[in-house]
């Protein structure tokens, strides 16, 4: 239970810092809308085009182009948000502008970060896939899952890094890591529990849509309709509101990291849980 009373109190305090400032809900909103805008329009012609030629592997090269495009957009406006949260928790009012404008002058850095996710995202993918052997499989996803993880954990504060600081992917990763040792040293493991909690709140009414859509599917066709609809929705919610959340928190921890005094609402028993040691 610890991680989800720490998480609980990051959310809140993250959560202060939106409700003070809702523009910054709008990041994720617009994020998911380009992301999705930007995949299909690529991933749209290259089945198109693999079609009509006969050629699955056209079909493969357009999906993964469309990829990067999506993922492109999402450390865009990440970034955008992270340099907007830092704005809003130093006191200034923001706008969708004013963190677009600090992403525009990051888009060679933010272009190779990018690429780098969507490299690593794919070799990660294809570990397990390309063995034959049942047990070599699992055990190579295993492999890969603890890779994901400590790559998880060791770009924890790259977003912020790239937004406040301009630097170049293989920098922004050693800053990152760099700046998570030095304040909570060697060989840690994450436990912010802001997702978690995400998740749990949005756990009941999920649960609750999805028995009403299932259950009303044949006798009450429009009530099934909107309960789906209502689904839907929740998981968008849900998704903005994470993202905000998880961006604010990352920006906050990166100002601890870097300055050692909590703001916006933080504590600093929090902050120094937001990582524990293994």
């Amino acid at each position: 239970m610890g991680r989800v009373s720490t998480g609980w109190r990051l959310a809140k305090a993250s959560w202060s810092v939106l409700r003070a400032d809702s523009s910054l809900a709008i990041y994720p909103a617009v994020e998911v809308v380009v992301a999705m805008i930007a995949f299909w329009a690529v991933a749209g012609i290259g089945i198109g085009i693999g079609q009509s030629a006969s050629a699955p592997w056209l079909t493969v090269v357009f999906l993964i182009v469309g990829i990067y495009a999506a993922t492109y957009v999402v450390v865009y406006f990440n970034v955008g948000l992270a340099a907007a949260a830092r704005q809003s928790i130093d006191g200034r009012d923001t706008g969708l502008r004013d963190g677009l404008k600090v992403a525009g002058t990051r888009r060679g850095v933010i272009a190779k970060w990018a690429l780098l996710e969507v490299v690593l995202g794919l070799l990660l993918s294809a570990i397990g896939g390309l063995l034959s052997d049942a047990g070599a499989r699992t055990f190579a996803n295993l492999i890969a899952g603890v890779a994901g993880f400590a790559w998880s954990l060791a770009t924890f504060l790259v977003i912020p890094v790239l937004a406040l600081e301009g630097l170049g992917p293989r920098d922004a990763m050693n800053r990152s890591v760099s700046l998570i040792r030095a304040r909570w040293g060697e060989a840690l493991v994450g436990r912010t529990g802001i997702g978690l909690v995400v998740f749990l709140l949005a756990l009941v009414p999920l649960c609750g849509f999805a028995v009403l859509a299932t259950d009303l599917e044949k006798a009450q066709p429009t009530i099934s309709a909107v309960a789906y609809a209502l689904f839907a929705l929740v998981v968008i919610v849900a998704f903005v509101l994470g993202s905000a959340l998880s961006v604010i928190f990352r920006v906050e921890l990166y100002r601890y990291a870097t300055a050692g005094e909590p703001t916006a609402g933080f504590t600093e028993g929090d902050l120094e849980a937001a990582f524990r040691t293994a």
